[in-house]
């Protein structure tokens, strides 16, 4: 019996990932609004981010933009049939919300274990992927520092003019393109 009990409290610590799929342009206001019910409910709504470096009028300015446009991630101590009553109670009337994600009806998590892995092991603690410091010797890419150490594999193209890396990824059960910010400090 306090096995079972033990079990109970750690299986309530583990923390569930959702997805949301949501209007375009909406996505901090739902962010907003399910941030302000974790009093209610202990939730966090987030929305990945990426820094990506720009020069204007001879100096390199950083800017924030959404890794995914059109999704909203929670963490939640509530798994998928009582998050999306969750959503039911209190999101599903909200404009720009669309749908909760999911594999199947078995209330699988919206995000596979490695999709989850590798957006915790990119970002820092604001859930932001932050710039990258690299250098190109023949077709190799080699990252010095930042968060695309050990993801060079994953890298498609590298748009040296606009300080991007073309990564392909694992997300949401497909295999999809987004930019990260790389600074590629010399070519050899």
């Amino acid at each position: 019996m306090v096995i079972n009990q033990v079990l109970i409290k750690v299986v309530r610590h583990i923390k569930h990932w959702h997805v949301l799929f949501v209007l375009g342009g909406y996505e901090q206001t739902i962010t907003d609004k399910i941030n302000q019910l974790s009093e209610e409910v202990e939730v966090e709504a987030f929305l990945p981010k990426v820094q990506k470096a720009f020069r204007k009028k001879g100096q390199v300015k950083v800017e924030e933009h959404l890794l995914f446009k059109n999704y909203v991630f929670v963490q939640t101590n509530l798994d998928y049939k009582e998050f999306s009553a969750f959503l039911v109670a209190n999101i599903k009337s909200i404009t720009g919300f669309i749908k909760l994600l999911k594999h199947d009806n078995e209330g699988t998590e919206s995000l596979y274990p490695q999709e989850r892995e590798f957006l915790e092991r990119i970002t820092n603690k604001n859930k932001v992927i932050e710039q990258s410091i690299g250098f190109i010797e023949g077709e190799k890419v080699v990252i010095l520092q930042g968060p695309l150490a050990g993801y060079e594999s994953s890298i498609v193209n590298i748009n040296r003019h606009k300080r991007v890396a073309i990564l392909e990824i694992s997300m949401f059960g497909e295999t999809r393109k987004v930019e990260v910010g790389l600074e590629i400090i010399s070519k050899t």
